[in-house]
């Protein structure tokens, strides 16, 4: 990911509004992350306006057209992560899909005890790197924006507690995602995920389908090409070393699996996304 790539800037009590629009943006989808320390602010997409009062973390997607409107004497600051820099920072982890699911939509987290001293910290941090572009930069960059992601995941799910006591179902799905992230490697089928949850496989498909939108497969199979794509797109593995990384049997498995999860085989994919140069041909990587 590089250093790059993230953007940012702090907010220390200007005299005008600070507009962030289109033209402080990366190209392409991206997520907002939000400090308010005091003061207040509004972000905006298409015909709505939500109002932000400090002190709140705010997270969300980014989409074209998407503006955020710091009121005159406002503190604090704001960055701008493009998806492609966010699947490095989550990585492929128990946790990850909690991760994913936090900055898909927008989110306010009140800023108090350690979660603001956690938060301020991690995005000092990463406003600091942006701007001296040290060696290695991009690298605490990505340390601390997962360390800001896992400490907002886990204010989010207590203040979800307090103010919404989860369903039973909400319970299974998070579990479900959470067993997902490990095990998916193994190739477990929906089955097994159902009995080590202890629900039938009716039950477990109503929930996801209530949850996500999408079958138990689904999200199994979002696992499984989610990390596909970023190991094609920023390792040197050829497409047997990545078969074997993500337990298939040997690489023209993989690669008729990636091909009907995404329409296009892996070497094309890799052909059009990579973006480590110097890859040795692979033999494997066309069916």
């Amino acid at each position: 990911m590089p250093a790059a790539a993230v953007r940012g800037q702090r907010v220390s009590g200007p005299l005008r509004p600070t507009i962030v629009g289109r033209a402080e943006a990366p190209d392409g989808l991206s997520v907002v992350a939000l400090l308010l320390a005091d003061g207040m602010a509004t972000f905006v997409t298409g015909d709505a306006e939500t109002p932000i009062a400090a002190p709140r973390l705010v997270l969300g997607p980014w989409t074209p057209g998407a503006r955020l409107w710091i009121a005159p004497g406002a503190m604090g600051g704001y960055l701008l992560i493009p998806r492609a820099a966010l699947l490095q920072v989550i990585g492929t982890g128990a946790e990850a899909p909690a991760l994913h699911a936090l900055t898909e939509r927008l989110v306010q987290l009140p800023l108090d005890g350690r979660f603001d001293t956690a938060a301020r910290g991690a995005f000092d941090g990463v406003l600091s790197e942006i701007a001296g572009a040290a060696p290695g930069a991009a690298a605490v960059i990505q340390a601390h924006l997962r360390v800001l992601l896992i400490h907002a995941w886990r204010r989010f799910d207590v203040t979800a507690r307090q103010g919404h006591p989860r369903s039973p179902s909400a319970g299974i799905f998070n579990r479900f995602e959470n067993l997902v992230g490990q095990r998916y490697r193994e190739h477990w089928r929906v089955a097994d995920y159902a009995a080590a949850l202890g629900v039938s496989r009716d039950r477990l498909n109503d929930i996801c389908r209530r949850a996500r939108g999408q079958t138990p497969s689904q999200v199994i199979a979002a696992h499984m090409v989610g990390e596909a794509r970023q190991l094609l797109e920023r390792s040197t593995h050829s497409v047997q070393q990545i078969a074997g990384l993500l337990g298939f049997p040997g690489p023209s498995q993989f690669s008729h699996y990636f091909a009907r999860q995404t329409g296009q085989p892996p070497g094309r994919y890799r052909l059009a996304h990579g973006q480590v140069t110097g890859q040795a041909p692979d033999l494997h990587a066309w069916p």
